[in-house]
């Protein structure tokens, strides 16, 4: 006869005579069962238990038998002891490799019973044990019960080299999964399911009173190499936070310096550089020879304006590795930070001799220039921009340490004001490139915002706490909730009147490049790599999920005024129209832009929509039947990246601004260009028209200027953001509202 076993969730009730034992759990150690002990629920069934084996911060971890939860197509629920239900994101399941098992994540703010590991504890034949499990409705009518049955170890062998117990217990179905208890109450092994034999006559006899359980000791033995490679799998999706979780979990079991490196680089792309550092710390201590936690150390003193210790925490990872080119990058700014443009000069080139086709070496060259007040810093950030487009990272760690390179100028903010008070010079000799931009000189930048000679603002802000950097802002159309995009794939929403925050959307992996409301703001879409999602936004949920090619990003969204569709601007240039009720594509082509779309709007009636794009044209497309997809207006007057562009609530004028350093508005009735502002050095990153029409802001860097949009005349500046502002809008009460990386979101009032 063939001895297998079955599942607990698949057989019967044995009826089974259970020795009788000298000892006993106390009341203690059974509560503490009940309390470490989950249930397992698929599609709104019992199906499995499983034992809270660890936690890091408020991040659960669960393991149970892996054919507990073997349909990922299933939705799978956690029931705690206290009836609290978590939803399961099976992306965050992990089947550890070879055995039965498989490791389960919730989130809450509870307190829960970790289970205490019997690893060292000895475990011999007649060893007294105790199942712990939920069995399920089918064998006792209850669903969430809680029990815990006695029984003693019969034998122990190895199958595969997988250590084995089998147990006397009498085991109920629902209880696979459970943890197996030794009379201190600590796990030493996970419940599989009851021993059955196969007779030659293929008939099936369950054998009463034997299980199977997997000791505990091979478990943590699999756990930290299974959560490393679901680390990594995560963190090439760009889900930094689901990353962080899984290295976590490793580290619980053993500290690794592989895994303390990659929790480190996800940490590193959130914008939490203390962490990043202390587990670069780590990492070094434990493995001296590892190149890339040197540079994630190095890059993180950077960050922390710590530039001449990581000048030489950086110069040891190119000792270990001569290849490293982000290495010798991230020292170059550190030492242009020092004013060693010298050493910075040579070490770009040497990061451009390694990565010649990585946008990565322009926005540091970018950075440099920056510093030094070199007039090529525009054109090195242009050549990023471009070479970002079709650009793709391979290694997940190099990917997370220049995730944010492209905006996150914290190193150069820091000698702003220094910078501020010198006058523009040409280049200093930081490999430059040719200068394609000039400026009209019968137009010439406003004088610096310290010395306009306006008179105080007139305008006071209420500041929200974001907790992250502000990527994008999206307010309601009835101007009741805010919703912001934060690093980490994260949305929060806000009472907009009040400023309290309400509840957080879950997001998607990696970065959210653009949010936009539905007319009715009952919903909220959301673009970035590999997706789109359609969110609830009152119960916070995703309704629907639009997939897109792997390496495909979405870099702006926005509602149609039905609320039935959704457009996009991709990557290559098109404009993509979206069904929200069946996820599919509008089939309608809009011919492409040469470039990557970098601006889109809906015009107020919803029967043209605009688009800008990397290659500095805008063009305003029709909507109405019959010729969907028809050119209205195509201008090119721009001669560069248009960053953003607003409709007046009229539909009749068009404002846009570009990284030429000028906002231009364009009269719709007459096809024309009515008047050009030109804004000085720092640009222009986003622009808004207010609900009267009477006047446009415009962000720059970490100022917002506001603008006479009949005349064109500078009529005010509001100073307060001390980081990049990304996203700018007009409630249509007429407050402003924008969002930066130093992590707030201000809104702007008139006093």
């Amino acid at each position: 006869m063939k001895r297998y076993y079955i599942p607990a969730v698949l057989m019967g009730l044995a009826a089974i005579v259970q020795p009788q034992f000298a000892q006993a759990l106390n009341q203690a150690q059974i509560r503490d069962a009940e309390s470490m002990t989950v249930l397992i629920n698929e599609n709104n069934r019992a199906k499995g238990s499983g034992v809270i084996i660890a936690q890091e911060e408020s991040t659960y971890y669960v393991v149970t038998a892996g054919h507990v939860v073997n349909n990922l197509a299933s939705q799978y629920q956690i029931l705690t002891f206290d009836k609290k239900p978590y939803q399961i994101d099976a992306d965050k399941i992990i089947k550890l490799p070879g055995v039965d098992l498989a490791i389960l994540q919730f989130t809450s703010q509870a307190t829960y019973k970790i289970a205490e590991l019997g690893l060292s504890e000895p475990v011999t034949k007649t060893t007294n044990v105790y199942v712990s499990g939920y069995p399920g409705q089918e064998s006792t009518g209850i669903v969430g019960q809680h029990v815990l049955t006695p029984g003693q170890i019969n034998t122990i062998e190895s199958v595969d080299g997988v250590p084995i117990f089998n147990y006397s217990n009498a085991t109920q179905p629902g209880m696979s999964g459970g943890a197996v208890l030794n009379e201190n109450g600590k796990v030493v092994a996970i419940h599989l399911g009851a021993v059955a034999e196969r007779t030659r006559d293929g008939f099936t006899i369950l054998k009463d009173g034997f299980n199977r359980g997997i000791r505990i000791n091979k478990l943590v033995e699999l756990i930290p190499g299974a959560s490393a490679e679901k680390g990594k799998e995560k963190m090439q999706r760009q889900d930094y936070r689901g990353a962080i979780a899984d290295f976590s979990l490793g580290l619980e079991f053993n500290k690794s310096a592989e895994a303390l490196i990659g929790r480190g680089y996800a940490y590193f792309a959130l914008g939490d550089y203390n962490k990043a550092k202390a587990d670069a710390d780590a990492a070094i201590a434990l493995n001296q020879q590892s190149a890339l936690a040197y540079l994630l150390q190095g890059a993180s003193l950077a960050q922390l304006g710590k530039h001449g210790e990581a000048i030489r925490i950086l110069t040891r990872a190119i000792q270990l590795n001569g290849n490293l080119a982000d290495a010798y990058g991230w020292r170059a700014v550190s030492r242009a930070q020092n004013e060693d443009i010298s050493g910075a000069n040579k070490d770009i080139t040497d990061n451009l001799r390694l990565a010649p086709n990585s946008p990565n070496v322009y926005f540091r060259r970018s950075l440099i220039r920056s510093l030094a007040n070199d007039s090529g810093a525009a054109e090195d950030a242009q050549k990023a921009r471009e070479l970002a487009v079709s650009y793709r990272e391979s290694d997940p760690y190099l990917m997370a340490i220049n995730l944010n390179l492209n905006s996150n100028t914290v190193i150069v903010r820091r000698r702003e004001e220094q910078r501020r008070e010198q006058p523009s010079r040409p280049s200093t000799g930081v490999s430059s490139l040719p200068n394609n931009n000039s400026n009209n000189e019968n137009n010439p930048p406003p004088p610096d915002d310290r010395i306009t000679g306006l008179p105080p603002s007139d305008w006071g802000n209420r500041i929200l706490n974001a907790a992250a950097k502000v990527v994008a802002i999206a307010l309601s159309p009835d101007g009741r909730i805010l919703a912001s995009a934060i690093g980490g794939g994260r949305i929060q929403l806000w009472d907009f009147n009040t400023g309290r925050a309400l509840r957080p959307i879950p997001g998607q992996p990696g970065v959210i490049r653009g949010i936009a409301f539905s007319p009715d703001g009952r919903q909220l879409a959301s673009g970035g790599l590999n997706r789109i999602n359609i969110w609830d936004v009152n119960r916070a949920t995703n309704l629907r999920e639009i997939p897109l090619p792997v390496g495909v990003s979405v870099d702006v969204v926005a509602f149609s005024r039905s609320g039935q569709t959704v457009a996009t601007g991709m990557g290559d240039g098109s404009i993509k129209i979206w069904q929200v009720a069946t996820a599919k594509e509008w089939k309608e082509n809009f011919p492409k832009h040469s470039k990557a779309i970098s601006a889109m709007v809906y015009s107020p009636d919803g029967m043209t929509i605009a688009s800008g794009s990397q290659d500095g044209t805008i063009k305003v497309w029709s909507l109405r039947r019959g010729e969907v997809g028809k050119v209205l207006h195509n201008f090119t007057e721009h001669k560069d990246l248009i960053s953003a562009i607003a409709f007046s609530r009229d539909g009749q004028t068009l404002v846009s601004s570009s990284v030429d350093r000028t906002i231009k508005i364009w009269d719709l009735k007459t096809n024309q260009l009515r008047r050009t502002i030109e804004v000085g050095a720092d640009g222009v990153s986003e622009v808004a028209i207010s609900p009267d029409g009477n006047n446009i802001a415009s962000a720059n860097s970490r100022n917002i200027r506001l603008w006479n949009l009949s005349d064109g005349q500078l009529t005010n500046t509001l100073l307060g953001h001390t980081g990049l502002i990304n996203s700018l809008l007009y409630s249509p009460d007429g407050r402003l509202v924008s969002g930066s990386e130093d992590s707030t979101i201000r809104i702007w009032q008139k006093k």
